[in-house]
């Protein structure tokens, strides 16, 4: 609801509940027909049934009914009211026209009220203690994270080493240099695992050609070619 309209207007000691429709006040036929001194609602509904080529959606509508939503209630806007007791002949039909003109319409004219203007978000300070903090846990997580690729890295070098017994130490060391420490799916789970069942498969001298192929498949796998000497 916007923020500009009541939710009720008060006419003559009878209160009206405001519907706000885009900003525009628009009342229930069951208030109107209380606001013109009517009994029933339906002889509202009466007097729009009688002249309904006379209404646009402009001026009245038909929504749910929030305790009821099977059942439809009529609403008016400012320019349905005044058409609506212009067709009615009650004693306050009269004061009820002018009092739409003079205190629903101007509502409906009013042009919105600006929005606060909110202060600007500033980021709020860190004390010295709080800093020192953040740093201290920081240097401790890079070196958590330097041990673990560290170990990983030398367990990867001695499983080469065991599948390539032959090759040199600059050679390893190239082959560890080669290795993508950001390639998680690479590094170091599935290279383990493979290179631990390459090593009892290596010992099997007529079964090297299937080790080579299943390196062939690791490296479609990973997109990462081995390196050997």
């Amino acid at each position: 609801m916007n923020a500009r309209l009541p939710s009720t207007l008060t006419f003559e000691g009878t209160d009206l509940t405001i519907i706000d429709r885009d900003g525009k006040p628009w009342i229930a036929a069951a208030d109107l027909a209380r606001a013109l001194g009517y009994s029933e609602t339906r002889k509202v509904t009466r007097l729009y049934s009688r002249h309904p080529d006379e209404f646009s959606k402009d001026m009245t509508q038909v929504i749910d009914a929030s305790l009821a939503p099977k059942m439809g209630i009529r609403i008016f806007s400012p320019r349905g009211c005044h058409l609506i007791a212009m067709l009615s002949r009650t004693n306050r039909a009269k004061t009820f026209r002018k009092w739409v003109l003079d205190v629903l319409e101007s509502l409906a004219n009013q042009p919105p009220k600006p929005l606060p203007k909110l202060p600007p978000q500033t980021e709020p300070d860190l004390g010295s203690k709080t800093r020192q903090e953040i740093d201290r846990r920081a240097q401790e997580l890079s070196v958590e994270a330097f041990q673990r690729a560290r170990d990983a890295l030398e367990d990867l070098a001695r499983q080469w080493k065991q599948l390539q017994p032959h090759i040199s130490d600059g050679g390893l060391a190239e082959f560890i240099q080669a290795r993508d420490l950001r390639r998680e799916n690479y590094l170091v789970v599935r290279s383990l695992a493979f290179y631990g069942m390459t090593e009892k498969m290596a010992r099997l001298g007529p079964l090297v050609k299937e080790i080579q192929e299943a390196i062939h498949e690791l490296e479609e796998e990973t997109g990462v070619k081995c390196y050997s000497h």
